[in-house]
């Protein structure tokens, strides 16, 4: 059985090593506002990541979460993906889905919508027993602050990326 979690944590340390066979790893301590985690990053992820793994910077860290591993019956976690949260906030997306629960909305969503940018926008309405579905005619500055504003809102149910 397997399930996915996202953690974000800030790098207070990082210990380089390597392997019996001569991979390098490293051993990557984490905390986040409630408390400090150590994770093992082996070598794939760790070399693709090692110019970015300072300390003080801050990632969302996808976590797989194993429940069958080993006879042992252990619950084993390894990151399957780290993302520099300096990344995700600047990123530009290509294209984004907004559900939204009431119609009347529409007008406060286009206004939040107003500036140009690179992201194809579709909104997805779903009233009664019809769906809409519709893409802006032009595309929009669609981005992580403009993401934190819209997903708070009572009208919106889903942001899909």
């Amino acid at each position: 059985k397997k399930s996915e979690a996202l953690v974000a944590g800030t790098i207070m340390s990082i210990q380089e090593k390597k392997s019996a066979k001569g991979n390098s790893y490293a051993i990557v301590k984490f905390s986040d506002n409630k408390s400090e985690f150590e994770i093992f990053l082996f070598s794939d992820l760790f070399l693709s990541n090692r110019e970015k793994l300072k300390e003080s910077n801050t990632f969302i860290l996808t976590l797989n979460k194993d429940k069958n591993a080993g006879e042992n019956n252990l619950t084993r976690i390894n990151i399957r993906k780290i993302v520099d949260l300096t990344d995700l906030v600047n990123k530009t997306y290509e294209s984004v889905s907004i559900e939204l629960t009431n119609r009347e909305k529409l007008k406060e969503l286009n206004e939040l919508l107003k500036n140009n940018g690179k992201t194809k926008i579709n909104v997805i309405l779903r009233d009664s027993n019809k769906n809409y579905s519709f893409e802006l005619e032009k595309t929009r500055k669609f981005d992580f602050n403009l993401f934190s504003l819209i997903k708070n809102k009572e009208y919106v149910k889903k942001i899909s990326f």
